[in-house]
């Protein structure tokens, strides 16, 4: 199944840059190369997998120190 992460971070603030969108791929089942929605501020990382959804995500926030 296609499934999409949406990673996103305060615009005040933008704090998303390669090595966040890179971590995030690392721990995503076979992800495609992320797509921009607005520099530093939104991407979303399209990715295959029947794994339940929420355990996907508690993953990228353990990544992520969240």
């Amino acid at each position: 199944m296609s499934l999409v992460a949406t990673l996103i971070c305060n615009p005040n603030s933008p704090a998303l840059d390669s090595t966040a969108i890179e971590g995030a791929r690392a721990v995503l089942p076979q992800p495609n190369a992320a797509r921009w929605l607005h520099d530093e501020v939104a991407a979303d990382i399209v990715f295959d997998s029947d794994e339940d959804a929420l355990a996907i995500a508690e993953r990228l926030r353990a990544a992520r120190g969240d």
